[in-house]
């Protein structure tokens, strides 16, 4: 892959994630730097099977799936490296999560994942979501990848 990045349409999005919907929250990757970093969209329908329940007057995108998210945008980092594709990144740890904004029905959430550290298969980065222009939430999520020992990251 070349060092500006790629992009993964939203058909190939399955391509690389072990994840199914309705559990996968990533539309398509507008840039992936493998080992750096991955820029991601997700669109937020009024069809989503959360949004009934929470809450149905004031319909929201629960946090835990913001930080899921995001978990799987900084995953893209991985598994956008040759052999790694459908390599399973488990969410472990979300430090310093901050929801500043809710994100509604209707809504694009664009995340932006920058890995900080890669050792002995848990992958950190800093991650920040935006919607409409607003910064939505802020997190470090760590993830254990299954099956990578090594990152060699594509200089930037």
């Amino acid at each position: 892959m070349e060092e500006q990045g790629v992009s993964i349409n939203p058909l190939e999005v399955l391509d690389y994630i072990s994840f199914q919907p309705p559990y996968v929250f990533v539309d398509s990757i507008e840039k992936v730097i493998p080992g750096v970093e991955a820029i991601g969209t997700k669109s937020f329908t009024w069809n989503e099977w959360f949004f009934p329940v929470h809450f149905p007057n004031d319909p929201m995108v629960p946090g835990n799936l913001i930080a899921e998210a995001m978990g799987q945008v900084l995953g893209f980092t991985v598994q956008a490296m040759e052999g790694n594709k459908k390599k399973k990144a488990y969410l472990i740890a979300t430090d310093k999560f901050r929801l500043l904004n809710k994100v509604r029905p209707g809504d694009i959430l664009r995340t932006e994942a920058t890995v900080t550290s890669f050792k002995r298969g848990i992958l950190v980065g800093h991650c920040k979501a935006t919607t409409n222009g607003k910064t939505v939430a802020v997190a470090n999520i760590s993830l254990l990848v299954e099956g990578v020992e090594v990152l060699k990251p594509v200089n930037k």
